[in-house]
């Protein structure tokens, strides 16, 4: 009876478990980030909200806000608890603070019960974020799992694994599994890096090492001169609420020397937007040669012209990349890589993973490149080996020739000797 029992709840769980959810995403163009409606409560109301992959709480806008969003009461809903504890979540675009609360919600047809988010009361002055609300899939999660949007799916057995994707061709996330049309597909990870170390905005975002950056390859490796490459030696967030990529001010000379100079001439300026600086072009002929590529784990992950500029109301066309004066050095890889690759955000595994796009890999070369392998630099070890070997032998003759002289003058001075003993 007792084995009937645990086969019969086996076959109940397993018939509980769902199938890989896709849930349809809208994305604003304008502000360079997903969207997701989610329902709340008993009263079903619907809000549309941001998917945001570097905090980990999911919040909405209380009706105690005086901004003119939507906002939800949830007293009104018989299936809500609301807490004492007050929850600050920061962003770098601005914190928010509220009441803990747990309720229904539904996502797409996902359907979890007692999931934790926050009720936001106070937004922090010169709040410059989505007012809306978000939902949070950061990798860390500060106040529990149930919090964790993820994490009570797969322990609510409503997905197969705690794994998500945002596919930026479709415009859909895919939950619990990975993307079956990429699944034959070329695909590549990255292990997480530590951010335990790091500012709080970012301690809870997929974070990889980030080693090099160099510009203007392509995939068919025609054009892939590593002597044009710098180090940065970073980390790198994968923000999915994020319009640009965000590089710290450090590197600005870098990429003005390598990048800039060089591909642009003199057909760019370079503008100020509040804290952030960044580049405008005015000749579309070169822009449209412009690449930008970033090196991780042996791959180059290369970011065309096309997600990488666009034109302004002037005519100009402004790359999509903000130098920031930070204390942490950190690259944020907003819309113009999370809308070119498919990224796979894997708890389990503790990686991230990319489809699609244009990457190289370049295992091999970098190894070679970084041990002075390269052809080129072959040719050159060689031409400076001959040139060492052309002066080590003349020095050396010049060594005989002295040895060779003294020691003629010590003969004739040994006979002279002889000659006045003689004497």
């Amino acid at each position: 009876m007792k084995m009937a029992l645990i086969i019969l709840f086996i076959s109940i769980s397993f018939l509980l478990a769902k199938e890989p959810q896709s849930i349809s995403l809208s994305y604003n163009k304008d502000l360079g980030f997903y969207t997701i409606p989610v329902t709340f409560g008993s009263n079903q109301e619907v809000f549309d909200i941001q998917v945001d992959t570097t905090t980990s709480e999911t919040w909405i806008p209380s009706y105690k806000t005086t901004l003119n969003v939507k906002k939800y009461n949830i007293s009104k809903s018989s299936t809500g608890i609301k807490t004492n504890k007050t929850f600050e979540v920061e962003d770098e675009d601005g914190d928010v603070r509220g009441k803990a609360c747990y309720d229904t919600i539904k996502v797409g047809d996902i359907t979890l019960e007692h999931f934790g988010f926050v009720q936001v009361d106070e937004f922090e002055y010169q709040f410059k974020d989505y007012p809306q609300g978000k939902l949070g899939l950061g990798f860390k999660q500060e106040h529990g799992e149930d919090f964790n949007f993820i994490g009570r799916l797969k322990k609510k057995n409503l997905i197969e694994k705690e794994i998500f994707s945002i596919n930026a061709a479709s415009k859909e996330m895919v939950i619990g599994e990975l993307p079956s049309e990429f699944k034959n597909q070329l695909y590549t990870t990255c292990s997480l890096a530590e951010t335990n170390d790091l500012d709080d905005e970012y301690r809870q975002a997929w974070a990889c090492e980030l080693t090099h950056i160099f510009f203007n390859i392509d995939k068919n490796q025609k054009n892939k001169n590593l002597d044009l490459a710098f180090e940065v030696d970073s980390r790198v967030t994968f923000d999915s609420a994020y319009p640009y990529i965000s590089v710290p001010k450090r590197h600005i000379n870098d990429f003005k020397n390598y990048y800039m100079n060089t591909y642009f001439n003199n057909t760019y300026k370079e503008k100020r937007d509040g804290d952030a600086t960044y580049f405008v072009c005015t000749d579309e002929s070169l822009v449209k040669k412009a690449s930008i590529s970033f090196i991780m784990e042996g791959y180059a992950y290369i970011i065309p012209s096309e997600k990488l500029f666009v034109e302004n109301d002037d005519g100009e066309y402004e790359m999509l990349v903000r130098f920031y004066k930070e204390n942490d050095n950190i690259f944020s890889f907003g819309a113009p890589f999370v809308d070119f690759f498919t990224i796979v955000y894997d708890y389990e595994d503790e990686e991230v993973g990319f489809y699609g796009g244009e990457r190289i890999e370049m295992t091999k070369e970098w190894y070679d490149y970084m041990n002075e392998n390269t052809p080129e630099q072959q040719k050159a070890k060689k031409k400076r080996m001959y040139i060492y070997a052309g002066v080590g032998f003349f020095i050396l003759l010049i060594i005989i020739a002295l040895i060779y002289r003294n020691k003629h003058l010590r003969d004739r001075r040994y006979q002279n000797d002889n000659r006045i003993y003689q004497i």
